[in-house]
């Protein structure tokens, strides 16, 4: 099955969702590791900070209030993006209490909607744009000081294609912050209305499957092929224990599709060659004097 869902995820949906996972009663360190060995099985799991952290929990940890802020820890909206690795998986350890909607898209269905009714836009989108790294890149304190890009922002396009291999890149939230640096050229009209055509498409329900996780639910997704959101949660105050929680890892996978040279201008894909190892965050070298 899990040789299957490799096969899945990379060559036919770019989903595969496992359900009825035992997690009652069972202690947080036995659940990391099934959902960490469940994986290793599919594919390489990469570091999600600059510590070297293969799965991260994803709960709500107050930092809905802060600018600087991770998606993982508050319980606000996320918008559709994907995450910077060739493949996610996400296993549920209990719901919220309200809310907490996972929202999937095809962003190769959408290209194509693009490509036949707005194919200026699709030109567009094909060209660079200029996006900022996720603030837990850089120097502060907490939990991921340590690590500066080589510059705090990048040139890219939206959409990619290599061999014959579609691949998309894709979070308006950090397109638009990176027109808060010095340095980055505005967007153009050209740019904004693509930009808008997009998000018209990723917010057309006729693309999105809608999926209220369950305990026990272990989802796998592509990145390249596959948009993901969440609608915002309340939890349940008074239990701990039932507040929304789930694991999240970054896959690279042995048989992944080769990306565009581009890919490159970020740090996250150093390795842009078919079943490379690749994605996830760069740990930095440790100098000990």
């Amino acid at each position: 099955l899990l040789l299957q869902a490799r096969i899945e995820l990379e060559e036919k949906y770019g989903m595969v969702l496992f359900k009825g996972f035992p997690v009652e009663d069972q202690l947080p360190k036995d659940l990391h590791l099934l959902h960490a060995g469940l994986c290793s099985h599919v594919a390489t799991l990469r570091p999600q900070t600059v510590f070297g952290e293969m799965i991260q929990d994803i709960r709500d940890c107050g930092q809905g209030v802060l600018k600087e802020r991770r998606g993982s820890k508050h319980n606000r909206a996320l918008s559709f993006h994907n995450d910077p690795s060739d493949a996610i998986s996400f296993f549920c350890i209990h719901p919220s209490k309200s809310g907490g909607m996972s929202l999937f898209s095809s962003s190769v269905a959408i290209h194509n909607a693009i490509v036949q009714s707005a194919p200026e836009h699709a030109v567009t989108l094909y060209q660079d744009f200029v996006h900022t790294y996720q603030d837990y890149l850089f120097v502060r304190t907490g939990t991921n000081q340590g690590f500066i890009p080589r510059e705090k922002f990048y040139f890219m396009p939206v959409f990619t294609a290599e061999q014959g291999r579609f691949a998309c890149k894709y979070s308006r939230f950090y397109i638009d912050q990176a027109q808060e640096l010095p340095g980055v050229p505005r967007l153009t009209q050209q740019q904004i209305a693509a930009l808008d055509a997009l998000e018209a498409e990723i917010n057309n329900e006729k693309w999105q499957m809608k999926l209220q996780y369950e305990a026990g639910d272990i989802m796998f997704i592509n990145n390249f092929v596959c948009f993901h959101a969440r609608t915002a949660f309340i939890d349940d105050t008074a239990d701990e224990k039932r507040r929304r929680h789930l694991l999240r890892v970054w896959l690279s996978m042995p048989n992944s599709r080769p990306l565009s040279p581009v890919w490159k201008r970020q740090v996250f894909f150093q390795q842009t060659e078919a079943g490379s190892i690749r994605g996830g965050v760069p740990i930095p070298e440790i100098i000990y004097s």
